[in-house]
């Protein structure tokens, strides 16, 4: 090979291996401190105490990288009886404070519940979820179907014994 075919030779290889790294560059400037990409923090608050027929105050507290999240498109509670998933009816939040987001409902019977929290933002969407017993009928199969979860086997470790 000539001295000049040499040359253009390694210029190309630079210019490959400059073009590689890059572009292998790693785009961290959207992550946290765990490497996650941002996210919402939802706490859904119910009361302890719930009674039939009386105005009950839902809250959901969202927050963004540690700092309340005002910028809700949708924020919404989901309620329905553990016995007809079916019959969900949504009530929306209103914002009361920054990141806070609050609504008002009238249980009319006694029974398990699920309260759903549904928060909507631009490309991010959390819904959880919380069960709830209202009457003491209810409150004892709570207890009931929490201790059978309590007693259920745990995953196995991974360790056997031959």
């Amino acid at each position: 090979m000539s001295t000049k075919s040499n040359r253009v030779l390694y210029l190309l290889t630079f210019l490959l291996v400059l073009i590689v790294l890059c572009s292998c560059t790693a785009n961290v400037s959207n992550t946290d401190d765990n490497g996650l990409k941002p996210h919402l923090s939802v706490d859904l608050q119910v009361p302890p105490n719930i009674e039939t027929n009386e105005a009950t105050t839902l809250t959901i507290s969202v927050q963004k990288e540690n700092q309340p999240f005002e910028q809700a498109n949708e924020a919404q509670f989901i309620i329905w009886t553990e016995e007809n998933p079916e019959d969900k009816i949504a009530i929306p939040a209103i914002q009361h404070s920054p990141g806070v987001y609050k609504a008002q409902y009238i249980f009319s019977s006694e029974g398990l519940y699920i309260i759903q929290s549904h928060v909507i933002a631009s490309d991010m969407e959390v819904f959880p979820s919380k069960r709830i017993a209202i009457g003491m009928d209810a409150i004892k199969h709570l207890a009931h179907l929490e201790q059978q979860d309590d007693n259920k086997p745990e995953a196995p470790t991974g360790h056997s014994h031959h």
